[in-house]
């Protein structure tokens, strides 16, 4: 060999310079990762499903101040029928397209505004990395969550899984009341939610975000002592495995808090659902009725 290569090198500049060089392997992966990752779409609305009409769509509910949306003039109320090519019959459908759809591509949305039809441009954005905080900014007012709270039971000390847990709201909110010797797991199967709830809680000790299947939530038996679901029960492909898991799950004075939209019937792929749907199935679960309330826009069902 000749002097001053790998070979003749004392062992400690040979390993060094090999972890240089995993360093800067593994950097380039990630960055070639990073640049891969496709953005997604945001318009900045909050939607409800519509069903009142002849053809079902999506009606916008709330438009976030100075989104994509808002500039393209898109007011309460619209009611979505089209997106490009696409014909929307549930708010599920709408949020699909735009997420799909790369920032800065126009789109037009065939809209039905007082029931004139027309055609709306907009340009779709980058969705924001704090989605969850515009999408709270106006929620406390219908959502009343110092009363699901209280339903639920829960005090400093507590373990207790939000399932379904989307952006966090009620993360943050279960994660004050059990206090720094408590615990709470956020569940959730959707990718966008996991990252919202691995950002908003990097420096909370007291929430572990987990990754759930669709028929599992994957909760350690016998150890919470309550479970929250809000606007969750209604996206659930097999209600009795997720029921059956969450049961083995809580202690036996365990509660199961249940939050929902109200429907008249069951249309799979809307974000609503029968009360007694819900009802029928965790009873069949083996849980009990303990009380039902109605908040502004849901119902709320609390089980044993």
């Amino acid at each position: 060999m000749k002097p001053g290569t790998g070979a003749t090198r004392p062992a400690a500049a040979r390993v060094a310079s090999r972890t240089f060089a995993l360093v800067l392997v593994s950097a380039t992966v990630i960055a070639a990762a990073t640049r891969s990752a496709p953005s997604r779409g945001w318009l900045g609305v909050t939607l409800r499903e519509d069903r009142a009409h002849a053809i079902s769509a999506a009606r916008i509910d709330t438009v976030l101040p100075e989104s994509p949306a808002a500039a393209a003039g898109f007011e309460s109320g619209d009611l979505v029928r089209r997106a490009g090519d696409r014909t929307i019959h549930a708010a599920r459908e709408l949020t699909e397209t735009v997420r799909r759809t790369l920032p800065g591509t126009t789109l037009v949305l065939r809209v039905e505004r007082a029931g004139v039809p027309c055609d709306v441009t907009v340009t779709i954005g980058a969705r924001p990395p704090d989605l969850y905080r515009l999408l709270e900014l106006d929620r406390d007012a219908w959502q009343e969550p110092a009363r699901v709270l209280a339903l639920l039971g829960v005090d400093a000390g507590a373990a207790v899984a939000d399932v379904g847990a989307g952006g966090g709201y009620f993360t943050a909110r279960l994660a004050a009341a059990v206090g720094t010797t408590g615990r709470v797991i956020a569940v959730d199967i959707d990718a966008d939610a996991l990252e919202q709830l691995t950002t908003r809680f990097a420096d909370a000790r007291n929430v572990v975000v987990q990754r759930g299947l669709p028929t599992d939530p994957r909760l350690d038996p016998n150890t919470l002592d309550a479970v929250l679901m809000v606007d969750t029960f209604h996206e659930l492909r097999a209600a009795d495995m997720t029921l059956a898991a969450i049961r083995r799950a809580l202690r036996a004075d365990g509660r199961l808090v249940i939050v929902d939209h109200p429907a008249a019937e069951y249309v799979a792929g809307t974000h609503a659902i029968p009360e007694a749907r819900v009802v029928a199935a965790a009873e069949a679960a083996g849980f009990h009725r303990r009380e039902r309330v109605d908040l502004p826009r849901q119902f709320v069902v609390v089980f044993e």
